[in-house]
């Protein structure tokens, strides 16, 4: 019980980091972040495919979506 429980409370703060940091991308704007990818070296379109899967995704942790437990 306590195990199944620790892993919810960290599927959770995990989902929250997530979706906090992928809503931040799309507050900042997607075209400075797009920027900001390519003073890195990396394609400028990753930036939206980055945001939109960690909004995604960390909804997805906090719903706990396609747990195999």
């Amino acid at each position: 019980m306590q195990h199944a429980t620790t892993n919810m409370i960290l599927r959770v703060i995990l989902g929250i980091v997530f979706l906090v940091h992928g809503l931040d991308k799309f507050q900042t704007g997607l075209d400075q972040v797009s920027m900001w990818f390519s003073s890195l070296g990396l394609p400028g379109i990753l930036a939206y495919i980055v945001a939109w899967v960690e909004v995604l995704g960390g909804i997805m942790l906090i719903v706990g979506f396609r747990l195999g437990f």
